[in-house]
């Protein structure tokens, strides 16, 4: 599961990072994955950095496309963004 892999999950939970229950969600995406196939843990811990990049993927994407209304969220996910970035210097 390193690579895309955690990418893909990077995408389905990008929009819960910032809610209360992320991390049970993480958690039970991650058990369901492995009833089918391994994820070592090392790889699994690899998330936030997908999330960094999918949520920086996301930001481009979603600036190019200002008629969609989702301003109070990008605000949101630009300065989560910003604060791990900040973090990881």
């Amino acid at each position: 599961a390193y690579g895309w892999h955690l990418y893909e999950f990077a995408s389905a939970l990008i929009e819960q990072r910032m809610t209360e229950g992320f991390t049970d969600l993480r958690d039970e995406m991650f058990r369901g994955y492995r009833t089918h196939r391994s994820l070592p843990q090392g790889d699994a811990e690899l998330l936030p950095e997908f999330l960094l990049l999918r949520g920086m993927a996301m930001i481009g994407w979603l600036y190019e496309r200002p008629e969609l209304g989702v301003a109070n969220w990008f605000e949101a996910l630009k300065d989560w963004v910003i604060a791990e970035c900040d973090a990881r210097v």
